[in-house]
């Protein structure tokens, strides 16, 4: 008889990654912008806006990883690069 495999894992989505830290800046938004008099129209406008900090949030971190990891492979590169003499430089 043959071996039968079980299925893969599928991989893990990376869009919730960072949730805590997308939390995290949402709610130091939220409270250092907190409307003074609570009304319908006010509550309704800081809700959508700390929506809209929280997409912002996740963008930025969605394309703050990326350039991370180019810049740390390019500076590890460097380093790993031997230095040449001073009498081979000219």
């Amino acid at each position: 008889m043959a071996n039968k495999r079980g299925k893969a894992a599928p991989p893990k989505a990376k869009a919730g990654r960072y949730k805590l830290l997308v939390v995290a800046i949402t709610l130091y938004w939220a409270a250092s912008n907190e409307p003074e008099m609570f009304g319908l129209g006010t509550i309704i406008t800081w809700l959508l806006t700390t929506l809209a900090v929280a997409l912002l949030a996740c963008a930025a971190l969605a394309l703050a990883q990326p350039s991370v990891l180019v810049v740390l492979r390019l500076f590890s590169r460097r380093q790993m690069q031997p230095a040449k003499p001073a009498d081979e430089q000219t």
